[in-house]
């Protein structure tokens, strides 16, 4: 009975080696999507929900530690192939020489939505202006929303109190007494601790200086019940949420990953709604293959277009 129990075992063994053995083998390349906010993570999912085993891809998403630390990762971590931050984390990384000269190898795939920034302040705050000298939330110093601030503050010329909060801790400072304002990127939040009438959202409009990196968007109350009332609307900001890439000429096996994804991402992705990945991201320069499929597109639909006759017929 032992020798039975011990062949068995042993055939249990050989089938289970051979067949990780196989596993192994035919296992698809790892592509590290890291999504530089917890908000962003859902974006990542839905990519990898889209991408995975695709063509013999597989997705990893990752979750970062904020927009400036996403594109230190992006450049100097190998397992992380493509990185999802707000566009003008790239802009404030080169204006403060955070990135060491290394800028231009920074590119993008696709810009994936809009990211409207969200001004919400105490009701006796009635301008942007009067935030001058007051306490904001604007996340912590690697935050999306950290670069945002400093980006918009620094062209409005408003000196203000950094409060490291952001997102749901941001609002809870808000709500607590612990700042005057809160700086949000999206409008993907809970506002109900906010809705008692003690908030409303300040308008923001673009500063010359920032016309390159900032497109002008609306704030209605579908998006924000409670601090824009009924059918007003409040003028702001918008972002690019955007597929970020970083060059390594030198690692081949990462430039053909990055190809077949960004092959994928296009194929797959083309009907979606919400999202144009055609669409241009100010202040960054687009990925060779994202412009080589976009290149050819559009010489396909030149080559496929018809010409419809008019008039009366012979």
């Amino acid at each position: 009975m032992r020798a039975i129990l011990s062949a068995l075992g042993l055939c249990t063994f050989l089938i289970s080696s051979n067949f990780a053995e196989a596993e192994t083998k035919s296992q698809d390349t790892v592509f590290g999507l890291l999504a530089a906010e917890p908000k962003w993570l859902s974006d990542a999912a839905k990519i990898e929900t889209k991408l995975d085993h695709e063509n013999g891809m597989r997705i990893l998403p990752m979750l970062g530690a904020g927009g400036l630390r996403a594109l230190n990762d992006l450049e100097n971590i190998t397992v992380v192939d493509a990185a999802i931050v707000t566009s003008d984390s790239l802009i404030y990384a080169t204006q403060q020489d955070i990135l060491n000269g290394q800028q231009n190898k920074f590119s993008y795939i696709a810009r994936l939505s809009a990211v409207d920034l969200v001004l919400i302040a105490r009701r006796d705050i009635a301008k942007v202006e009067s935030l001058a000298g007051k306490r904001i939330a604007t996340g912590p110093a690697q935050s999306s929303a950290f670069a945002t601030g400093e980006l918009l503050f620094n062209g409005l010329n408003i000196e203000f109190t950094r409060i490291a909060k952001q997102d749901e801790a941001a609002i809870e400072a808000l709500n607590n007494g612990d700042a005057d304002a809160a700086l949000i990127l999206g409008t993907d939040i809970s506002t109900a601790a906010l809705s008692d009438g003690r908030f409303h959202v300040l308008k923001l409009q673009v500063p010359p200086q920032l016309a390159k990196i900032y497109q002008p968007a609306i704030l209605t109350s579908r998006e924000l019940a409670g601090l824009v009332v009924g059918k007003q609307s409040v003028e702001t900001l918008a972002t690019s949420l955007t597929l970020a890439v970083y060059d390594r000429p030198n690692d081949l096996a990462h430039a053909k990953s990055l190809q077949n994804f960004t092959s994928l991402m296009f194929k797959l992705s083309a009907g979606d709604s919400g999202g144009n990945l055609a669409a241009f991201v100010p202040g960054w320069k687009r990925h060779a293959e994202s412009q080589k499929i976009l290149d050819q597109t559009q010489a396909n639909n030149m080559n496929n277009a018809t010409i419809t006759p008019t008039g009366s017929k012979p």
